[in-house]
């Protein structure tokens, strides 16, 4: 195996839970040469990763006469680059059409669906949705003869050497904090940003941690129901929309994430920071990784109807109390006096 084409067009957290499993695929060939075929999102995630010798953004949909053109060129491209694997972490789109067009010999993916199972001739089981899905990830290393329970399933993402100091832009180092995300992709995963703000302001009065809060693309919206609520006599560093190797060197400097985001939140475990993780929605099994600092805030809704799994959803309303314990904790098992 000296060459492998990756394809990777998953959504941020799904492509950070990919990298153990990336990870152990280097080391199973360590003198392969890996390129990388990705969207803008995820480009940052693997340009900056030492297993990847090469990342490029693909222009992966097809709207019009000259896009189509672009596609066939491109694939035109990677025929001639004479790989020997392709491994494709995306369940869909047009991974397939790659599949089929660029004559690699040795085509890997899930056999999630009939296109997928046709145009790849190496198979692994597609991930459940009622478990972990770092560890079915981990699926994708079998059938090149790598046993996935020898994968620890604990991303990690690696920050440019030339953002050591980014975090000086924005915190002092005299001074404690603590980073809030406060929206999700769905509302119903978003606890309130008025609560965040009771939390914060709490978090001050007590202990004089100062909030740092992220703002989303499109979503600044939360940030600023947060402000209506937050004592505008107390300090806050309010971040501007920053790109994903900014955000996790500004994460290296707090003291504490708290999110219910989990593409942020696995951005936070593959940095190694404490999180204090609000499952609203989703089940916290399904999502978080090995890390062992973290806490998660998550309870029950015994008044919604259960999953098709027969697992329960989780409660909206999580309470200040049951945060704030959370915190105390965390504080005290990774932080000792």
């Amino acid at each position: 195996m000296k060459k492998i084409l990756l394809l990777e067009f998953s959504r941020i957290g799904d492509t950070i839970m990919h990298e153990p499993t990336l990870r152990a695929i280097k080391l199973h060939y360590p003198q392969c040469e890996i390129h990388a075929l990705t969207d803008a999102a995820n480009f940052e995630i693997l340009s900056t990763h030492p297993a990847i010798d090469r990342a490029d953004i693909f222009p992966r949909k097809v709207k019009n006469l000259n896009d189509l053109l672009c596609l066939i060129k491109k694939i035109w491209i990677l025929r001639k680059q004479k790989y020997d694997l392709l491994l494709n972490f995306y369940m869909g789109g047009i991974t397939s059409t790659i599949a089929r067009y660029t004559a690699i010999p040795q085509r890997l993916s899930f056999d999630k669906t009939k296109k997928l199972r046709h145009a790849y001739n190496l198979l692994a089981k597609t991930p459940s949705s009622y478990s972990n899905w770092i560890v079915e990830f981990t699926e994708l290393a079998r059938p090149l003869g790598i046993d996935p329970a020898s994968i620890w399933p604990l991303p990690r993402f690696f920050i440019p050497h030339e953002l050591d100091s980014f975090s000086s832009l924005y915190l002092q180092s005299n001074q404690t904090y603590i980073a809030y995300n406060l929206a999700t992709s769905l509302a119903i995963k978003c606890w309130p940003a008025e609560e965040y703000a009771k939390l914060a302001a709490r978090l001050y009065q007590e202990k004089k941690y100062i909030p740092v809060i992220l703002t989303n693309p499109g979503q600044a919206e939360y940030v600023d129901l947060f402000f209506a609520h937050y004592p505008k006599d107390y300090p806050a560093v309010r971040l501007p929309i920053l790109r994903l190797s900014e955000i996790a060197a500004i994460l290296k400097q707090i003291k504490i994430l708290i999110t219910g985001d989990t593409g942020i939140m696995h951005l936070a475990f593959a940095t190694d920071i404490p999180v204090i993780a609000l499952f609203t929605y989703k089940r916290p099994e399904y999502a978080v990784s090995a890390s062992t600092r973290k806490m998660v805030v998550f309870r029950e809704d015994d008044e919604t109807p259960p999953m098709a799994s027969g697992q329960k959803y989780g409660h909206k309303n999580l309470t200040q109390d049951e945060v704030w314990e959370a915190i105390n904790a965390l504080i005290a098992l990774d932080f000792p006096p």
